[in-house]
């Protein structure tokens, strides 16, 4: 549902988009992920998700959202992502780390003890600033 999400927003923009799940994603954009936690507004966030194996331990979800820039002024750009706990299903993350944090499946490359950020992406290679 995120990467749905993240694809409507876009595609509500007038951007390029690209549709598919956290996994697709990763397969299209492995090469291109960048591992900065110093994430440009407008990115994509790529994430582990939180043991979403739905009964499958070789099947993973990740977790997919936006980078929307230095929102309240305190120099760290914010994350917003639809995990449902906002108003309309939005949430608002403080920083990449606090978006991360619930987020230590194993498979994808996270642990209980390192928050499963992977990293960022221009959708579909574009910048879209």
């Amino acid at each position: 549902m995120c990467a749905a999400w993240v694809s409507k927003v876009f595609q509500a923009a007038g951007q390029t988009y690209a549709k598919g799940s956290g996994p697709d994603w990763w397969g299209l954009w492995g090469g291109e992920l960048q591992t900065s936690k110093d994430v440009p507004a407008g990115a994509v966030v790529i994430g582990t998700g939180k043991y979403s194996n739905l009964g499958d331990p070789n099947y993973y979800l990740g977790h997919v959202g936006i980078c929307i820039g230095d929102q309240n002024g305190d120099g760290i750009s914010e994350i917003i992502d639809c995990t449902n706990a906002g108003p309309g299903g939005i949430t608002t993350w403080n920083s990449v780390d606090e978006w991360a944090s619930w987020q230590i499946d194993p498979r994808c490359g996270g642990t209980d003890h390192e928050p499963g950020y992977v990293g960022w992406v221009w959708l579909n290679g574009i910048d879209l600033r």
